[in-house]
């Protein structure tokens, strides 16, 4: 006999933690695991199949994909992409454009699926 066991997975919020940034212009930050991750659950899931894709920008800063060592190559927009092992493998980074020498609160949204599985779907913020 044959059978066919369907597990619903579902993607699951682990870290999205608010990044103290200083006041320096220019400063980068790295985006790291301990900052913002999802996993699928309850199978395990290869992090290079967690697609974020941004929806808003930051206010004061840039994001970037790191290629290589240079951080400034690949500036992301609405609509590029990164995935969960570009943060693991601290790849995606922010920096600080504004000349405002006061804190500021900064935050981008960004839609999160799973490859191949258009039904995952999770909107959120990292702040």
């Amino acid at each position: 006999s044959f059978e066919v066991n369907f597990i619903a997975s579902h993607l699951k919020l682990v870290n999205n933690k608010l990044i103290l940034i200083d006041q320096k212009l220019n400063q980068e930050v790295v985006i790291k695991e301990d900052d913002l991750k999802y996993e699928v659950f309850p199978s395990k899931t290869s992090p290079d199949k967690i697609i974020y894709t941004v929806s808003s920008l930051p206010i004061y800063g840039h994001l970037y994909l790191k290629l290589g060592n240079q951080s400034f190559q690949n500036k992301l927009k609405v609509g590029s992409t990164f995935t969960q092992k570009n943060i693991d493998d601290r790849l995606l980074v922010y920096i600080k454009n504004s000349n405002r020498h006061e804190s500021v609160q900064d935050h981008f949204y960004f839609q999160v699926t799973l490859q191949d599985n258009w039904s995952l779907i999770k909107t959120d913020s990292l702040r």
